[in-house]
């Protein structure tokens, strides 16, 4: 049996993730991003329900890249606010964005500091809709809506 290493080799897929981690004061900055999916899909040509996921990197949620980044730098071990500077897909702003403020009785996203989600909360429709928008534990979510600044 040999020690030499499997390699493999995958196309490129076009994907990015420009993260920043703030570990004194607990924030994760989402600046940026495009999932290997979404990438491969405009890079090969092909929808992404014809992708081969085995075509894709192991790694490509680009949560679990943050969270890699988190835990190389030392701080505040909590997580205390997560932003997304540009939410581009389309499930996300069509769907979960929508019903998350409809469970507050919101109907769009307000400018800052926006809408609060407390997972946790009593109110069941709230508690859901804030484990949907996070995807993850945290106590609290405050969406909000950035203006648009032209130079």
């Amino acid at each position: 049996m040999s020690n030499r290493p499997i390699l493999i080799t995958r196309q490129v897929t076009g994907a990015y993730s420009k993260i920043g981690i703030n570990r004194n004061d607990g924030i994760v900055y989402f600046l940026n991003r495009q999932s290997p999916e979404k990438a491969a899909e405009k890079l090969w040509g092909i929808k992404q329900d014809q992708i081969d996921k085995a075509e894709l990197p192991k790694l490509r949620a680009s949560s679990d890249l943050a969270w890699g980044l988190w835990n190389r730098f030392e701080g505040d071990p909590r997580i205390k606010m997560i932003m997304s500077l540009e939410i581009i897909n389309d499930d996300t702003r069509g769907v979960i964005i929508p019903k998350a403020l409809r469970a507050m009785g919101e109907f769009e996203v307000r400018k800052w500091p926006g809408t609060d989600f407390t997972v946790g909360s009593s109110d069941e429709a709230q508690a859901e809709a804030a484990l949907a928008l996070i995807g993850m534990f945290l106590s609290s979510i405050s969406p909000f809506r950035a203006p648009i600044l032209f130079s």
